[in-house]
């Protein structure tokens, strides 16, 4: 409240201190209407060093002698400011006193006088304006850090659920790329990452139907290292191969010859590699097997003995399974040799 006054009376007097010194009341007439326009102002006076009332919102009260006022509060008084507070019927008037001066030396006084009621209602009305404003953005704020947590979360919680499905073997799981920020760069680095899983995951599977498990990592481990490089190694070689397989093979349908082949197979492969055996290759229906090479065994030449005897084993179980399904019998011979291999 006393800002305001003080800055009002403050341009008043800066306004008022050549057209007083002229007598030049047109001008201050002027002055005083301006300030008169705001409703909060009850009236405002410019008064000479006589004490003569020269412009007032009152015209009848113009060029009479200023009384001063009765019954009055003092609320602050110096050499440049005095307010006064006092009761005009049921109303409560604030009077506002400054001297004006030219060249430092007083040459009159202003006053104005401000309805009390009237600031408090509008310190109200700020005081509501400035709540509201604090209010919205207090809600644009929580709105914008819900919209940008979001924004955050949303990505996050995508690459969590990749996670999982990685964690489960789902290595064809792809996140959509939906932002150019860092997020976005994270979310591409998981893409490639499941993309070489899914890759590694091709190969040794692939690898694992002909290899044991041990040489599939063992590759996939040192994928830099030169596997096809000479070597000199002491290893044994077993060949497995079905007896009278010519005749076996001319007396049946192609597809049906394949068919057995791929049978007998899968389950030498499967005893092979569970004595440590690595099937070199497949030449017709001869199986030739390597143990101690490229996994090094010191044992070698008994793992393949026992292989050999696994084999013949399980040949057993093989040919029941056929002769019952109607099928004829297949029946291998096995050779074994140890030594230096390159």
């Amino acid at each position: 409240m006393v800002s305001f006054g003080t800055t009002i009376l403050n341009n008043l007097s800066n306004n008022c201190s050549i057209p007083l010194l002229e007598n030049d009341e047109a001008s201050l007439n002027i002055l005083i209407e301006e300030i008169s326009k705001n409703k909060d102002i009850v009236y405002a006076m410019v008064i000479d060093k006589k004490g003569v009332i020269k412009v007032h919102t009152d015209i009848n009260k113009v060029d009479k002698e200023y009384e001063p006022l009765k019954d009055t509060m003092e609320l602050k008084k110096d050499r440049d400011l005095e307010i006064l507070k006092y009761k005009e019927g049921e109303a409560e008037i604030l009077d506002f006193s400054m001297p004006i001066e030219y060249q430092k030396v007083s040459i009159g006084t202003i006053h104005i006088g401000i309805s009390l009621e009237a600031l408090e209602k509008n310190i109200g009305e700020v005081k509501l304006f400035v709540m509201a404003i604090t209010v919205l953005f207090i809600v644009i704020g929580i709105g914008m850090s819900f919209l940008i947590g979001t924004l955050f979360s949303e990505p996050i919680h995508k690459l969590v659920e990749g996670t999982r499905e990685i964690k489960n073997g789902n290595f064809k799981y792809i996140i959509d790329i939906t932002s150019n920020d860092e997020l976005g760069d994270l979310t591409l680095a998981f893409n490639d990452m499941a993309d070489g899983l899914r890759k590694k995951e091709i190969i040794q599977d692939s690898f694992g139907k002909y290899v044991t498990p041990e040489i599939v990592d063992m590759i996939l481990q040192n994928p830099d290292e030169k596997w096809l490089k000479g070597k000199k190694l002491n290893v044994t070689v077993m060949f497995a191969d079905i007896r009278g397989f010519t005749a076996f093979s001319e007396k049946k349908e192609p597809e049906d010859v394949v068919n057995i082949l791929n049978e007998y197979f899968s389950m030498a492969t499967e005893v092979i590699q569970k004595h440590g055996g690595h099937v070199d290759k497949f030449a017709g229906d001869e199986i030739m097997v390597v143990f101690g090479a490229p996994i090094s065994y010191e044992d070698h030449s008994v793992r393949a003995v026992r292989a050999a005897v696994s084999l013949q084993n399980e040949l057993k179980n093989f040919n029941s399974r056929k002769t019952g399904e109607g099928r004829e019998a297949i029946n291998i011979g096995v050779g074994i040799n140890s030594g230096n291999v390159v």
